[in-house]
């Protein structure tokens, strides 16, 4: 398992859960949750697939750096 994060657009990065090798099955939770609703869903899928847990701008490990300082 690995966590990363994605830069979308210039200045602004996601964070990613990486689990698993095969066919990519990505997950997004809605209404303000993150990717830890997905834990168990997760943790089954990850046997066959690999599975990326994205948060979403303003939750999770995003919740608080959506954006990149700019140098």
């Amino acid at each position: 398992m690995t966590h990363s994060y994605v830069e979308v657009e210039p200045g602004v990065r996601l964070h990613v859960q990486d689990v698993g090798s095969g066919p990519v099955v990505v997950l997004l939770a809605g209404f303000g949750l993150d990717h830890e609703v997905w834990d168990g869903t997760v943790c089954t899928l990850s046997v066959r697939h690999r599975v990326l847990a994205v948060d979403l701008r303003g939750t999770g490990r995003d919740r608080k750096s959506t954006r990149l300082n700019s140098s």
